[in-house]
Formats: C-alpha cells, sequence, structure tokens
C-alpha cells in the first residue's frame, strides 16, 4: 500500500508525487467508509464535512483576498504550483486544469511503470505540449517510456500534440545533476538569460520565471559563484521561494529540509532526493540558465 509521509522528509518512495499522495488518501477513506461498522462510516463522513466547512471559508477568503489585492494574473501564478493548484481546485475555486487532466491520462499508464522503477509527474501543460517529469532506477529505456507516455496521452487528453520528458534530461532517481550536453550529432544546449548577476549577489535566494513551458528556478550565490536549481524541494511540489541560506546550506521554508548550496545534495537525510542543479553561466553582467535537456530527438 502507499505509504503517506508527511514529515520533513517530503514525499519518499510510493508517495513521489501529489497525485499519488491524493489517491493514497482516497483509499484510506475508501476503507474507513467501507469499514463493517456502520458507525465508523458516519463519523469519518462527520468528520470530513467539518473540516471542509472549516477550509472552504478560509481558501475562499483568500483566494477573494489575493484576487482583490493582486488580481487573477496572480492568482492563476500561483497556481502553477502543483500543490496550490491542488488546494485550490479541491474548493472549486480554480477550474480543472490541463496538467490534471494529462496526470489523469497517463494513470493508464502509471502503474506498470510503477513496478519497474518509473516515477512520473506531470510539470506543465503548455498547449497540445505535455512536460513530464520521469524518474527511473533504470529498468526502462528512455525511448520505450515515452513512446507509452504518448500513447496514453493521444489516447486520454484531448488536443494532445507532443510530450517533453520533463523539459530536461532522462533523470537518475539520486537527484543528481541533470545532465544536459546533447549527445554527438545532436542539438546544443541553449542558455536563456534569467536575471541580472547583482540581482543574485548576497544571501537570499532568487526565483526567476523561464519562458517555454519550463520550470521555474531558483538562484543563489556561494561562494562567489552561482547556482541554479529547479525551483522544487526534493521530488516535491513545493517551490523554495522562501527558502534561505545559512552559510554552505540552503533550509527550505516548508519542513527545515537542508541542502548543500554548491551541490544540492541533502544533508540531513543524505538517502532523500537533491535538488535538481542545472548549469548557469555569466555573459554581459547577466546570469543565463541552461533550459534545453532533451539534445536532439
Amino acid at each position: 500500500m502507499t505509504t503517506v509521509d508527511g514529515g520533513g522528509e517530503g514525499t519518499r518512495s510510493g508517495a513521489a508525487t501529489t497525485a499519488e499522495l491524493v489517491r493514497a488518501l482516497d483509499d484510506i477513506l475508501q476503507r474507513l467508509l467501507d469499514h463493517p461498522d456502520p458507525e465508523v462510516g458516519r463519523l469519518v463522513e462527520e468528520l470530513l464535512a467539518g473540516y471542509d466547512a472549516i477550509h472552504r471559508e478560509g481558501l475562499t477568503r483568500l483566494a477573494e483576498g489575493i484576487q482583490a489585492m493582486a488580481g487573477e494574473a496572480f492568482l492563476n501564478r500561483l497556481c502553477q504550483d502543483p500543490g496550490i493548484e491542488l488546494l485550490f481546485m479541491s474548493y472549486g475555486l480554480v477550474a480543472v486544469s490541463r496538467r490534471v487532466q494529462a496526470d489523469e491520462a497517463l494513470d493508464a499508464v502509471r502503474p506498470a511503470l510503477q513496478a519497474d522503477g518509473v516515477s512520473l509527474e506531470v510539470t506543465d501543460v503548455v498547449g497540445g505540449v505535455v512536460y513530464v517529469d520521469v524518474r527511473s532506477k533504470g529498468e526502462r529505456a528512455p525511448a520505450e517510456v515515452e513512446a507509452e507516455l504518448e500513447a496514453a496521452l493521444r489516447d486520454g487528453l484531448l488536443g494532445f500534440q507532443e510530450v517533453q520528458i520533463g523539459g530536461r534530461a532522462w533523470t537518475p532517481m539520486d537527484g543528481a545533476l541533470v545532465q544536459i550536453e546533447a549527445p554527438e550529432g545532436g542539438r546544443p544546449a541553449s542558455y536563456q538569460r534569467v536575471a541580472r548577476l547583482d540581482d543574485v549577489r548576497g544571501t537570499t535566494p532568487t526565483t526567476v520565471s523561464v519562458e517555454g513551458g519550463h520550470e521555474p528556478v531558483l538562484l543563489l550565490e556561494t561562494e562567489g559563484d552561482i547556482q541554479a536549481f529547479v525551483n522544487r524541494c526534493g521530488d516535491t511540489p513545493l517551490p523554495l521561494h522562501f527558502s534561505r541560506l545559512e552559510g554552505d546550506t540552503l533550509v527550505c521554508s516548508w519542513h527545515g529540509c537542508r541542502y548543500d548550496a554548491a551541490s544540492g545534495q541533502r544533508l540531513d537525510d543524505p538517502e532523500a532526493p537533491g535538488l535538481t542543479r542545472l548549469p548557469t553561466r555569466v555573459r554581459e553582467d547577466h546570469v543565463e540558465v541552461a533550459v534545453d535537456h532533451r539534445g536532439s530527438r
């Protein structure tokens, strides 16, 4: 059975994505509702109704406040985070997104892939292009997995055109540096200008947006060098917007997860996934980040 992990280590094996966590909770709920003692089911429904009323009122006021102070565009930007999007969708505060629809389409192949050590997370949908973060133990060939994803999305997602593996290269489970250079004869990685160098200097991490449907990026300075990481805590959807630097350690604001600021490796739990590190360079006093991770196809 899927394990639900709510601690500071993020979601681990068996619950690597928000969608899987939701499915695990649904399973637990259904088992309680099907309990042979009808009183158990009645109490569960009463408990859920109470929590729903409390959360619905608070979240509705929160969404209305965000819209009043920052506008609809800012609310939509917040919902680019899968965790926030799922929470607001659960209470009907935002429409069901194409990303959720794509994730549901991949449910057709997810169990078989998981059995072979492959985990999936839909990170974005731009038009007909679906970006999927794929992590594998190496038991399935990338081309084979990609073909299965394409078939499932073609059958289950209206308007599907193409699948992009996370917008980056095939990612090993250890969370090491993503290798983005193209293979021999392939298309070299492209760099995108994301920030002024002076704006990144200092002890406060900087979050920047990247064009082309790529995930947001976290920039920080360590010993004079600029580091860039995908703006997610480990393999969870939780962003690192409010993380802080303590010397050479990056501390996540959610559960206090600690990462080496240079390599992205997890310090407080070496077996947990680290941060996805992206190559950077400085050109004309601007920071550029490599965003094209696929090479040639």
